[in-house]
Formats: structure tokens, C-alpha cells, sequence
């Protein structure tokens, strides 16, 4: 799975330009990365195996149930902050996500320095909890969110870990300490690599239950059929 969305390198760009309202202070705060879904930008690897249009149109489903629970979030009082490419208009993302949340664009020339920036940005605005979701998991839902804020009563770090060895759910408390560059996103390590990174910054660490990406022929295969069944 990806946090990001695009892999693209973004420009720099105001993040002060044509939006909804500011952040907020809210206690927990919901991060979301999301790049519209054209075919060849999204679900790249996934692409190559089952062709760009259908892959480009999971990504569009599974976004849109990622922009559910941030709906979700925000009803029950989260903030919610969207990150998208800023080498595309807002408008569009906008037009296509369709939700009150809080729009900003990307920083950052890698995963690990977008996703920083990301919880950086977030706790610059007084937020005292930050999540971050992938916007590509079926089985997430909103319960997982609230579990994940009420693990971060008592603890420094909580994960959510993927089937395929990364992570569908990072959340933190102020400061992060840089705690996100470097990591090998993308890769079969993530979840490895970030929980040894806890350990050695001596923080505590929580862990919601495994989950499953979409990212093979096959699991696109039982998501239409559980999908058709639904």
C-alpha cells in the first residue's frame, strides 16, 4: 500500500492558496494523501498486471471509502487534513473528493519527507494526536481510527499493519522527531524497519490488527467478487 498516492516528485506551491477552513485545533487529527485517480499515476505496480483504467478505478473505489471514514472522523469532531500533488489544481481534487476537509498540497521529494511533512503541518496546528491511513484498504473502517486515538491515551506510537509487510495506519503524538524519513516505503519492510526505529527511540509501541492491501491480480480478483456478493 502507499500513504502518498502518486509517486511523482512534487514542486514547491503555497499551501495558503484557494481552500476550505483552517485545520482546526481538534484533539485528533485524520491524514490523508490522495492523487486523482488517472490511469498510469496510481496503482502502478498492480497496473502492469491487470492494465491502467482498472487500476486507476479500484484506486477511485478505495479512495472513496477512505473519504467515508475521514467523513466519519470529521462528524465525530477530528480535524481532517488531505494532502494532494501540487502539480494539480485543488479544484479538481476538490471536485472529486467532495467532503469539508482541510486541503493542502504535498511537501517533500520522497514518501518518507511528504508523509513528515504531513504530521509536522498537522501538529503545527495544535493537534495532540495524529493518524495517518493508506487510502487503498477495503477492510479499514472508522473503529479502527477511534482504537488507534484511545491507544495513544497511554502510548507513544501506534501501527497497523499490512499483509504484504508495510503499514495502513501510523499514529503518532507531538514531536515526531523526524521519525518518518528514511523508511523503506514501498517495500515488504516498512512495518519491520518502523517498529525497530521505535524501539531504539525507546517509545512504546501498539499494534491494530493485520490487514490486506489490493496491490495483486489475485486480491483484485476477491475484491470484485466480495464486492459483487456485497
Amino acid at each position: 500500500m502507499d500513504f502518498t498516492g502518486s509517486m511523482k516528485t512534487p514542486q514547491k506551491r503555497r499551501e495558503d492558496g484557494a481552500r476550505g477552513g483552517e485545520p482546526g485545533a481538534a484533539p485528533e487529527a485524520l491524514i490523508i494523501f490522495a492523487a486523482l485517480p488517472r490511469p498510469g499515476d496510481v496503482k502502478k505496480r498492480l497496473a502492469r498486471e491487470i492494465g491502467g483504467q482498472p487500476a486507476a478505478a479500484l484506486y477511485n473505489d478505495l479512495a472513496l471509502h477512505t473519504f467515508r471514514i475521514g467523513q466519519e472522523a470529521l462528524d465525530r469532531g477530528w480535524s481532517v487534513n488531505l494532502f494532494y500533488d501540487p502539480k494539480v489544481k485543488e479544484e479538481a481534487v476538490r471536485a472529486w473528493v467532495r467532503r469539508d476537509f482541510h486541503f493542502a498540497a504535498e511537501r517533500g521529494s520522497d514518501p518518507g519527507e511528504r508523509i513528515q511533512h504531513a504530521f509536522d503541518y498537522t501538529f503545527h496546528h495544535r493537534a495532540g494526536k495524529a493518524i495517518i491511513i493508506s487510502s487503498d484498504i477495503p477492510g479499514l473502517e472508522f473503529s479502527l481510527l477511534e482504537e488507534a486515538a484511545e491507544v495513544l491515551d497511554t502510548g507513544d506510537v501506534v501501527i497497523g499493519p499490512a499483509s504484504d509487510g508495510g503499514c495502513y495506519l501510523i499514529g503518532m503524538k507531538p514531536p515526531t522527531k523526524s521519525f518518518f524519513r528514511g523508511l523503506p516505503w514501498g517495500t515488504t519492510r516498512v512495518f519491520k524497519e518502523a517498529s525497530e526505529r521505535i524501539r531504539r527511540l525507546g517509545l512504546k509501541q501498539s499494534n491494530l490488527p493485520r490487514l490486506s492491501d489490493v496491490d495483486t491480480a489475485e486480491s483484485y480478483r476477491n475484491y470484485l467478487l466480495k464486492k459483487m456478493k456485497s
